[in-house]
């Protein structure tokens, strides 16, 4: 009797077969399901296994890489950081605003972790802030990439604009040949967590060397295929909202882009006096008012959402269990030291491949 995940597994299949190669850098979907599902079965499930073969001197371990996912609504734009999208003469500009904005949300996360009780979310790392910007859409030289391709899916058709949309994959390997910084979201932006986002730095890097390193597959915009999630309590399939929208931010942004108008360097920004003004007018950041809320209980949900971070990366099935790539590990652990370090307070481990 065929049971529940192999019929899934058989429609997951079934799909993917429809997919057909363009070229070496790019596959063809009917459709934004049919992508996802060749995502799926061709690179999501086999690069989680570890593969052993036998060579003379002993066993030969194989590690599949995984990719990053981005998902774009136009399938003919590379992937660019906003802020190299615009003229140079409105980059000084945009920058300072993104600058303006970072500033402020590196003091209030600075300050919201030293609070008691918020000791058990991650660190705030360099650049925090500056991530932040990216997300709400400031433009930066960073970009945003996801470890969960229905999450790369979900942005790629919520855009109906344009007629044909694209998920870009990235190998980890390629992204570390070319030096790119990869950067776990910041605490405290829970959106981000949802997404599983990632941030890469593009600012030592040029677009055509993103192109070369990275492929993709195109399919239909519409319709939207949201990320969904299941309630097992109501037996039910529920759509996630990715984008809640948080006022704070909103506001910071909006000021953050018309104090710039006012400033003319970078060399003027003080951040403590930019957070102070900005606060106030418009406020802490709620969770400053209520930090009881970032208690253990939502610790041991973020300890959580990191290991799951750190395992569609670097973990890998094997025939006993389970290990991690120690490459990917030290990858990560390179530009994301802090995060590291938090873990290892909380004595979780990650048990080698070789």
């Amino acid at each position: 009797m065929v049971n529940e995940n192999e019929k899934y597994m058989e429609k997951e299949l079934e799909l993917a077969s429809n997919v057909t190669l363009l070229n070496e850098k790019c596959w063809l979907a009917n459709s934004a399901r049919e992508a996802l599902a060749w995502l799926r079965v061709n690179i999501d499930w086999p690069s989680s296994v570890v593969a052993y073969r036998e060579v003379s001197k002993g066993v030969e371990v194989k590690l599949a890489q995984r990719p990053f996912f981005r998902g774009q609504s136009n399938s003919t734009w590379a992937p660019i950081a906003g802020l190299y999208r615009i003229s140079e003469k409105d980059r000084m500009m945009a920058n300072t605003a993104a600058c303006i904005m970072a500033a402020v949300v590196d003091i209030e996360f600075e300050t919201l972790w030293s609070v008691d009780g918020a000791q058990n979310w991650p660190p705030v790392q360099q650049g925090a802030g500056y991530a932040a910007a990216q997300h709400y859409g400031m433009k930066t030289t960073l970009l945003d990439w996801t470890v969960n391709p229905s999450v790369a899916v979900d942005f790629a058709t919520s855009n109906s604009d344009y007629e044909k949309a694209a998920i870009f994959c990235l190998p980890i390997d390629q992204a570390s040949e070319l030096g790119l910084k990869i950067k776990l979201p910041p605490p405290y932006i829970n959106r981000l967590y949802l997404q599983r986002g990632v941030f890469i730095d593009l600012s030592t890097t040029n677009v055509e060397d993103l192109s070369k390193a990275s492929w993709k597959i195109e399919f239909p915009v519409e319709p939207h295929l949201p990320v969904s999630g299941v309630d097992n309590e109501e037996n039910r399939i529920f759509n996630i909202n990715l984008l809640p929208e948080d006022k704070w931010f909103k506001k910071l942004k909006k000021w953050s882009n018309e104090k710039a108008q006012e400033i003319s360097s970078e060399q003027n920004l003080t951040p403590i006096k930019l957070s102070f003004e900005f606060a106030k007018h418009h406020g802490h950041h709620p969770s400053l008012l209520n930090y009881s809320d970032l208690s253990s209980f939502y610790a041991h949900d973020i300890y959580k959402i990191i290991q799951d971070y750190i395992d569609r990366l670097a973990r890998r099935n094997t025939n006993t269990g389970y290990c991690y790539d120690p490459k990917i590990l030290n990858l990560i652990k390179r530009d994301n030291q802090k995060f590291f370090e938090w873990l290892d307070c909380a004595k979780i481990e990650f048990k080698r491949c070789y």
